[in-house]
């Protein structure tokens, strides 16, 4: 087992950014499946897209990772990081996770995220986990 997966194995849970599903004409539906509840309001986590246009929905290691202006446009929902990977993989938009986007940049790939929901087991042919330089 690498360092990464160790890390990974050892994560708990993440801090996930969202908007407030119940202002859809306010802001775009990012998927249609309600997330997690916040004080009842249905959250409907945040998309991210690359410069070569992949999504990844963002989720960080703790609320120190996050940018000042980042962590007031948004709710935050601390959720357990497999069921976090859970969520990714039923979402309609996108498979992808992407760990401190702003910091560290842990991109998983799909077969890595359906690997750490335990929905299916892992691909054969597994891809590691990429760190952006």
């Amino acid at each position: 087992m690498n360092a990464i997966e160790e890390k990974l194995n050892a994560l708990k849970e993440v801090y996930v950014p969202g908007l407030d599903a119940r202002k859809k004409d306010t802001f775009p539906a990012l998927d249609p499946v309600n997330f997690v509840y916040k004080v009842d309001v249905p959250l409907l986590p945040d998309l991210l897209k690359a410069e070569d246009g992949r999504s990844f929905y963002p989720c960080f290691t703790s609320m120190a990772q996050v940018p000042e202006q980042y962590k007031h446009f948004f709710l935050w929902v601390a959720v357990p990081f497999r069921e976090f990977c859970a969520f990714a993989v039923k979402s309609t938009i996108c498979h992808e996770i992407i760990i401190d986007p702003f910091t560290s940049s842990l991109i998983l790939p799909e077969n890595m995220v359906v690997h750490y929901s335990g929905l299916e087991a892992p691909a054969s042919d597994e891809e590691e986990p990429k760190t952006e330089a």
